[in-house]
């Protein structure tokens, strides 16, 4: 993590009552591979049926728009995909469960 995330981090630790504003010229792309490489690489596609394999393949050349994307305020998170599986111990109750989209 970066230092100045690291900081902010920190922060929020040591100041539950922090208010963070206007955090977005923090992220860089180093900092969202960083982030890539700890997401779970074997999970599910969202809605738009992209796997994490398929976005490996092409994220070097949509994180930097993303970052822009992200620092300009116009980012918007796609919708979930929802499905439902059976509660454990219980398998006639379900729960719910959200699959994100790896990016729109």
């Amino acid at each position: 993590m970066s230092p100045q995330l690291d900081a902010i981090a920190h922060r929020a630790k040591a100041d539950v009552q922090a208010r963070f504003t206007a955090l977005a010229h923090h992220l860089t792309a180093e900092f969202l591979e960083e982030t890539w490489q700890a997401l779970n690489q074997h999970g599910a596609p969202g809605l738009s049926g992209e796997t994490m394999a398929e976005y490996a393949r092409v994220r070097e050349q949509r994180i930097p728009p993303l970052v822009e994307t992200l620092k300009a305020g116009a980012y918007r998170v796609p919708p979930v995909r929802r499905v439902y599986i059976p509660k454990p111990g219980q398998p006639q109750k379900q729960r719910p469960l959200g699959i994100p989209t790896v990016i729109a």
